[in-house]
């Protein structure tokens, strides 16, 4: 159960709702956000970022997600 920090459940807590990358033009870095997961549980918690492919408007293909996590585990 993965729950934002608002929620009533904090077993696994993040430490922001959401994240605003704000605009960047095409080819551009944007500028790196950091979050938190904070475990509560008693025992660990293995997390996978998954990030989906996005559609290319341009080309009308999906590409390859531009986004990275790290760590990805």
């Amino acid at each position: 159960m993965l729950t934002s920090s608002s929620s009533c459940s904090k077993e696994l807590r993040f430490s922001n709702d959401s994240i605003d990358f704000a605009f960047t033009e095409n080819g551009r870095l944007s500028e790196a956000k950091q979050i938190t997961l904070e475990n509560q549980f008693g025992f660990p918690v293995l997390v996978d970022w998954a990030l989906l492919p996005v559609l290319n408007k341009t080309t009308g293909k999906f590409v390859k997600n531009p986004f990275n996590v790290t760590p990805a585990r």
